[in-house]
């Protein structure tokens, strides 16, 4: 995991104010505190919408992420759709 983000935290030490720009890791990590969790962009879902917990959270690209939400909503409706395919095979 170290070697993953040691270019991030080079970065970090020149630009405090530096941002973490998301990359998958060759392997997949599963948090299981994180099931169920929907990742768009550099947001989960469900904190970026809770106004109570992160009232003035600040979006910087929000026609970017209006787009990454559409097409993650649509790929989870034809994931539910052929689920339900299967199961009346």
């Amino acid at each position: 995991m170290s070697t993953h983000i040691i270019d991030f935290s080079l970065r970090l030490r020149e630009d405090f104010l530096a941002r973490y720009e998301y990359v998958p890791l060759l392997t997949a990590v599963h948090y299981h505190e994180l099931e169920g969790e929907l990742w768009c962009q550099p947001y989960f879902l469900r904190n970026l919408v809770n106004t109570e917990v992160f009232p003035e959270w600040r979006i910087d690209h929000p026609f970017q992420v209006l787009r990454a939400v559409i097409d993650l909503w649509r790929r989870e409706q034809q994931r539910q759709t052929s689920r339900q395919g299967m199961k009346s095979v």
